[in-house]
C-alpha cells in the first residue's frame, strides 16, 4: 500500500534528513504532562460511552479486537483553545471506546520548524522545483497497549504551545495507516481529526511548479486506503479552515465545532459509518396519490 502514490502524483521530498518521529514526552516536559493528567477531571468518564456523546455507538457495534488509531492535526490554525478542545474530545472518546473493548492509539502530526531543508536547498539550487521543503514531525501521544487513564496527560499535551506549525496530511496518514495495519486484529479504523481538507506548507508552495501537488498526493493516499480494504478510514472536520473551497478530498467527513463534546460526538458519528452503517433500503416508494 502507498508504494506508487508519490510517483503517480509527482510528489517529491527534497530531503528527509530533518524529519522526526518521536513520543510526546520528547517534546513536552514530564512535569507538564503529569500536571495535565492529574488535573484532568475523570468524574463521569467511567460509564461506557454515554458521557462522551458517542451517539448510538454501543458495545454491540464494536467488534472484538477492534484496533483504532486517532490521527490529530496539530497545525498552526488549530493552536490555542481549538487544539485543546480537540485533545479533550479525543481523550474522552478514547476512554469511552476502551471501555467498549477497543484498542486505541493516538498520534499527532505537524512540522518541526527546522529550516534545514530550505537552507540546504538554497545552497544546492540544482532543482527548480524541490518538492516538500518542511521537516515532518510525527508524534506518538498514546500507544495502543497503554490505558487511556495513564495517557491522559500525554494526549492533552498535544495542545502545548509551540508545537503547532504546518500540516502535511498525506505523509502523516501514510505513517498512521502503516502503524495501524501492522497491529494484530481483523477490524481496523483510522480516524483523522483535522480542521480542513488540504495540506498547508508555505515554504513548499513558494517553490512548487503546481501548488496543488500536495493536495493531489493527499487525495491519492485517501483513494489508496479505500481501495486496499486493509482498514477503514473516517474523518472529523473541526470548523473547516477552508469554508469557501469545495471539499472533494474525503467521501463523507463529519463536521464538529471547537468543543470537546462536539468532537467526541463527531467521532462517534464517523465511527458509526463503518461499524454500524445504516442499511440502504431498496424499497421503491409508493407513488403519490
Amino acid at each position: 500500500m502507498f508504494e506508487d502514490v508519490a510517483k503517480k502524483t509527482k510528489y517529491a521530498v527534497y530531503t528527509k534528513k530533518f524529519d522526526r518521529e518521536c513520543r510526546i514526552g520528547d517534546l513536552v516536559d514530564a512535569e507538564t504532562i503529569e500536571r495535565l493528567g492529574t488535573h484532568f477531571d475523570f468524574h463521569g468518564y467511567e460509564d461506557g460511552n454515554d458521557f462522551a456523546g458517542l451517539g448510538d455507538l454501543a458495545a454491540d457495534d464494536v467488534p472484538e479486537g477492534l484496533q483504532l488509531t486517532f490521527l490529530v492535526d496539530m497545525s498552526g490554525s488549530l493552536q490555542g483553545r481549538p487544539i485543546a478542545q480537540v485533545c479533550y474530545g479525543v481523550l474522552a472518546a478514547t476512554l469511552a471506546l476502551e471501555k467498549l473493548g477497543a484498542s486505541v492509539e493516538v498520534l499527532g502530526y505537524t512540522t518541526t520548524g527546522s529550516d534545514g531543508p530550505l537552507e540546504e536547498f538554497n545552497v544546492d539550487r540544482t532543482l527548480t522545483h524541490p518538492g516538500r521543503l518542511s521537516a515532518t514531525l510525527h508524534i506518538v501521544a498514546k500507544e495502543a497497549g497503554v490505558a487511556a487513564e495513564r495517557s491522559a496527560g500525554s494526549i492533552l499535551a498535544m495542545g502545548t504551545k509551540g508545537l503547532h506549525r504546518e500540516n502535511l496530511d498525506g505523509e502523516a496518514i501514510i505513517w498512521a495507516a502503516r502503524r495501524l495495519v501492522a497491529r494484530k486484529g481483523t477490524s481496523k479504523v483510522l480516524v483523522l481529526v483535522t480542521d480542513g481538507f488540504e495540506p498547508n506548507c508555505a515554504v513548499t508552495e513558494r517553490f512548487a511548479k503546481d501548488r496543488g501537488f500536495m493536495k493531489a498526493h493527499l487525495k491519492a493516499v485517501v483513494d489508496e486506503i479505500h481501495a486496499s480494504g486493509e482498514l477503514d478510514f473516517v474523518q472529523v472536520i473541526v470548523d473547516n479552515w477552508f469554508p469557501n473551497r469545495t471539499q472533494d478530498t474525503y467521501i463523507s467527513p463529519v463536521s464538529a465545532k471547537y468543543e470537546a463534546a462536539e468532537v467526541a460526538r463527531a467521532i462517534g458519528e464517523a465511527l458509526s459509518q463503518v461499524l454500524a452503517p445504516v442499511p440502504v433500503s431498496n424499497t421503491t416508494p409508493a407513488p403519490a396519490i
